[in-house]
């Protein structure tokens, strides 16, 4: 399973993007056999307004079928990205 990640307005460090990897992993783990790549876009919404502002947008590339997308804005990256791979797996 190939994972790219891309940020917009937020910095990631290198151990943060492997966590979230590693999220991304356990979550689709079932479906991997089936999973060509994610796409993960993580953005900052609002700037320095503060607020629900982070967002993360999952795009999952199946070998068979379309392509799955699963969004989620919350005001900690951590928490958008969970909930954004919990949405996934369902």
């Amino acid at each position: 399973m190939n994972t790219t990640i891309s940020a917009q307005g937020i910095s990631i460090s290198p151990a943060n993007a492997a966590r979230f990897e590693e999220r991304l992993a356990r979550s689709l783990d079932r479906f991997s056999d089936r999973i060509v790549a994610i796409d993960a876009h993580l953005r900052d919404v609002n700037g320095p307004k503060g607020g629900p502002d982070k967002q993360v947008v999952l795009r999952i590339r199946l070998v068979r079928g379309p392509a799955v997308t699963a969004t989620s804005v919350r005001s900690n990256l951590h928490a958008a990205i969970a909930t954004a791979a919990r949405r996934a797996r369902r």
